[in-house]
């Protein structure tokens, strides 16, 4: 084995002993060695996910993520011997904070949940009075400066919140070195260094496209468009004039709804220019590859939070689809799955799933290698370390993974050590 196969298989070791009963299976009661929970109070676990709207397909996804992760947990005889069952509720996906607010109080207080999940969440941050109040803890993937910083801002009274996955700052200084690594390598070479931009008006897509902005600009390059946009949005002919007038090497758009973005790249591969595109974060649904079909090869896009291309992300992947008859994506449902693992792992710690600060504070200081890579979360604001922006192992940090449809097919090539084949020019620059 490698170190770094010795480092994930000891983290996965502890986690056993603590989720499926073991030494602190033995020390509360649990049945050490069983498969079988007892018939201790069993323990809910709530998910506040989109199950209805634009990105229904995340919610659903995640819903059966968090209901796998539950009997998995039961198979292994549950955590500390008790059973456990989930409930999951809709906040809708135009994410409205009252809304959200509701089911988070549902879930705390009719509920009785010992942990939240979910995917996104709203940017006021005024969502979360019921959580911080009871102290239940909570795991998004919304990925936004805006949650963690508020988390940053009061860590001992909102320090039971936590992002499990690096926020969005990272995409575009990861895009800028991808670009950089890809002109070393020979593989692309830029004419005149100009780019496009289009971007979304909320402020996770907006903050991406700043970020990439005035990094590619140090680097010496030419914004020659640069485009708000109201989402959803179905029709980009006027963007696109700009951008086909302008004629640049790179094409940019973080807008991050699948359905935007695929209508966006049929529409582009109409009538392409020479241009490199990359996408962010949108491609890695199914429902962007089902809209966008052969127009989307040649792609590039990027997530902070992806199911790894090795054994355990395959094995998970093969599973998933064969017990739900679909074809799983590339983010969500890995990310809500190990939720509910580091939860499981740090409640096992503590010894009582019911004693929330303790396990709020064994998540702190826990290391989790799951099926999106290794959460350890950042002191200061709750959000997951990124690999490798926060640090240089990648046995240490999440991977902000960049990958290339090729063919129809999810190709990795970024970073090392987790491509699966290497990048290759679009049809529209051959």
């Amino acid at each position: 084995m490698t170190r770094r196969e010795v480092v994930f298989a000891g983290v996965a070791g502890v986690a056993g002993l603590a989720i499926g009963g073991g030494v602190v299976g033995a020390l509360t009661g649990g049945d050490s060695g069983s498969s079988e929970t007892t018939t201790l109070d069993p323990i809910t676990i709530g998910g506040a996910f989109p199950l209805t709207g634009v990105s229904a397909g995340d919610g659903v996804e995640a819903k059966r993520a968090l209901e796998m992760a539950a009997n998995d947990l039961n198979e292994m005889g549950g955590v500390l011997g008790r059973k456990v069952q989930t409930v999951s509720l809709d906040i809708e996906s135009d994410l409205v904070p009252d809304k959200i607010r509701n089911v988070h109080q549902r879930l705390v207080n009719e509920e009785g949940v010992s942990m939240i999940s979910m995917v996104f969440t709203e940017y006021t941050n005024g969502s979360w009075d019921p959580i911080v109040t009871k102290g239940v803890p909570t795991f998004h993937v919304n990925a936004s400066i805006v949650n963690t910083g508020w988390v940053a801002e009061d860590p001992a009274a909102r320090g039971m919140i936590f992002e499990s996955c690096p926020n969005e700052t990272h995409y575009g200084p990861n895009l800028v070195g991808l670009l950089g690594r890809l002109q070393e390598s020979g593989v692309w070479t830029p004419e005149k260094k100009t780019v496009a931009i289009a971007t979304s008006t909320d402020p996770y897509s907006v903050l991406i496209a700043e970020n990439f902005r005035d990094g590619i600009e140090k680097e010496g390059w030419n914004v020659v468009v640069y485009e708000k946009v109201t989402a959803p949005l179905s029709e980009w002919g006027p963007v696109l004039a700009k951008i086909r007038e302008a004629v640049p090497d790179l094409v940019v758009n973080t807008d991050w709804l699948a359905t935007d973005l695929a209508a966006f790249t049929k529409q582009f591969m109409a009538s392409p220019t020479p241009s490199l595109v990359y996408e962010q974060f949108g491609p890695s649904t199914p429902e962007y590859l089902e809209l966008a079909g052969d127009a989307a090869n040649g792609v590039i896009w990027s997530t902070t939070v992806g199911v790894l291309p090795d054994q355990m992300g395959d094995d998970f992947r093969t599973r998933f689809d064969e017990t739900y008859d679909v074809k799983m994506g590339f983010s969500t449902a890995g990310a809500i799955y190990d939720q509910v693992m580091i939860w499981a792992q740090a409640a096992g710690m503590a010894g009582d799933a019911d004693d929330l600060p303790k396990v709020v504070e064994w998540i702190k200081q826990g290391i989790h290698r799951g099926i999106v890579g290794t959460a350890q979360f950042n002191p200061e604001d709750n959000q997951a370390l990124s690999y490798p922006s926060d640090v240089n192992d990648p046995s240490l940090g999440m991977p902000l993974l960049s990958f290339q449809i090729q063919n129809g097919e999810q190709v990795c090539i970024d970073p090392f050590p987790y491509p699966t084949g290497e990048f290759e020019l679009p049809p529209q620059l051959k």
